[in-house]
């Protein structure tokens, strides 16, 4: 019987350890030779009826990120110098800088990343995201009204554990 135990915690403690999640059970890749961590892709709709955006937390190998992934049935042109204007609760708001622009030839949709500076990383850690605006040269203004509460706060989750977890 000591020997059953034994064999079996032996198995489960070997399984363990092949196991290892990454960070906050985030998703690993590699891009240009950089470990990079992303978030789960939370898709919502904007003002426009042909388009939606897609929002997730993003370590880039450097910088802690919000990414947002443009996707419109016509094509995009995202200014380099474009700002997202990000409300948080308790009627805080963030101005994002763009800081890249990947552009996917294969299916047309654009990555907007906006690096988090020391004072961001601090607040998008405590605070859940509740609107989003930005504009792209085809559409002025685009608007994430009202985030879904669960989405803001599986986001909030993510820049937390990715914040205090990774890069220190």
């Amino acid at each position: 019987m000591k020997k059953i135990f034994l064999i079996v915690t032996t198995l489960l403690l070997t399984s363990l350890s092949f196991a290892q999640k990454t960070p906050c059970n985030l998703i690993e890749e590699q891009e240009n030779g950089k470990t990079m961590y992303r978030g789960e892709r939370n898709y919502v709709g904007t003002n426009y009826d042909d388009f939606r955006v897609c929002i997730q937390y993003l370590y880039d190998g450097e910088n802690h990120c919000l990414e947002l992934t443009l996707d419109s049935k016509n094509p995009l042109t995202v200014e380099e110098n474009s700002i997202a204007y990000i409300q948080l609760a308790e009627d805080l708001e963030v101005e994002l800088k763009l800081s890249q622009i990947i552009t996917n030839t294969k299916n047309g949709k654009i990555g907007c990343r906006y690096a988090l500076d020391e004072k961001q990383k601090e607040i998008f850690a405590q605070k859940t995201i509740t609107a989003i605006y930005f504009s792209t040269k085809e559409y002025s203004q685009i608007e994430i009204p009202e985030l879904n509460k669960y989405t803001a706060k599986k986001l909030m989750e993510r820049f937390n554990c990715g914040i205090n977890t990774i890069g220190k």
